[in-house]
């Protein structure tokens, strides 16, 4: 199919939080002819949030990919990657540097590209896979997803000088790179009749560490019981990571000071629509920290330090997590 000389903008998205940061790099970017392509992948509490999101805002045109959820698969992501290819972009938004996205940013005619936060990975990206000063070693995983992609005519390797970023976090830029800064300034102004919390709540956010492995059930529950005695005599709304599962070792630190609630969408519009400024937002090393210090910036925000011997693994990403919090985010060692 021949290509049309209109020139559209592609968001390229895989969770919550990237669809929220979307949403800012169209409104700070003032873009028009926008289409929203979203991967879903196999976790439906993910899809949930991100439908939710969908109906708040307008774009011109949705893509939705493997909308049942469904693992990866080869074939219907080269057809998905073929169909967008037929179109021209101005701008191209990617969430993340998953397989796919690094096929479609490769293989679609572009004149910019911006990676959009997904937490503190940008950070990760930025120093290491991203950065042109550093050789790249490919796995052999790396040979045979390029080699695959290629034998159906897709290009699939990312040049890190053709990444721009729309971020939150301060980087400091390699050679010809551009970062632009997300203070989340839409989401602010669509929001403005914010009390103040007469309650003086403290928003306590989980993390998923026990399923990703990184710390005993036993002792993220020890840490949380530390946290609640941190905060005495004050309500603390405990809101789990979306993987997180909530298992009856949790029941232990319920009382009505200290209550669980499950968010139907992401943190941050969750916050924003109760409208009051909160008092506390605290956590571990949840990306959220970040975000919620640009939307409420008169709120308290403390991160609890996880002590490197009471984690199975990740200690090394753990300390530089926390190395690069905004230094106006409180730390508290227990």
């Amino acid at each position: 199919m021949k290509k049309t000389d209109k020139r559209f903008n592609l968001f390229i998205v895989r969770s919550p939080l990237q669809l929220i940061n979307a949403i800012e790099a169209k409104h700070y970017f003032k873009t028009e002819n926008n289409i929203l392509c979203i991967i879903h992948n196999t976790s439906i509490v993910n899809s949930s949030q991100m439908n939710k999101l969908i109906s708040l805002y307008t774009w011109d045109k949705i893509i939705e990919h493997n909308k049942n959820n469904q693992k990866n698969n080869l074939l219907k992501n080269v057809k998905f990657i073929k169909n967008l290819r037929k179109n021209n972009y101005c701008y191209l938004f990617s969430g993340d540097l998953g397989n796919i996205n690094i096929a479609l940013i490769s293989s679609v005619d572009k004149v910019f590209c911006f990676l959009i936060d997904d937490g503190t990975s940008t950070l990760n990206l930025h120093k290491k896979f991203l950065n042109p000063n550093v050789k790249k070693k490919k796995t052999l995983n790396i040979f045979i997803r390029e080699y695959r992609y290629r034998l159906f005519g897709i290009n699939c390797s990312l040049t890190p000088e053709t990444i721009n970023y729309f971020t939150m976090f301060n980087i400091l830029p390699y050679k010809k790179e551009k970062i632009i800064k997300n203070n989340f300034l839409f989401l602010k102004n669509n929001f403005k009749n914010i009390g103040v919390d007469e309650k003086k709540t403290v928003y306590l956010l989980g993390q998923n560490f026990v399923e990703i492995e990184a710390i005993h059930e036993k002792v993220y529950i020890e840490y949380l019981e530390k946290i609640i005695n941190y905060y005495k005599n004050q309500q603390i709304i405990y809101y789990p990571h979306r993987s997180e599962e909530v298992s009856s070792a949790y029941n232990r630190l319920k009382n009505k000071n200290f209550i669980i609630k499950k968010s139907e969408q992401p943190i941050e519009i969750e916050l924003l629509i109760k409208g009051t400024t909160p008092t506390v937002i605290a956590s571990f090393v949840s990306s959220a920290l970040f975000t919620l210090h640009q939307i409420f910036p008169e709120t308290l925000i403390q991160s609890f330090i996880i002590k490197s011997d009471d984690l199975l693994s990740f200690q090394k990403t753990m300390k530089m997590l926390y190395k690069n919090q905004d230094p106006l985010i409180e730390k508290i060692n227990l």
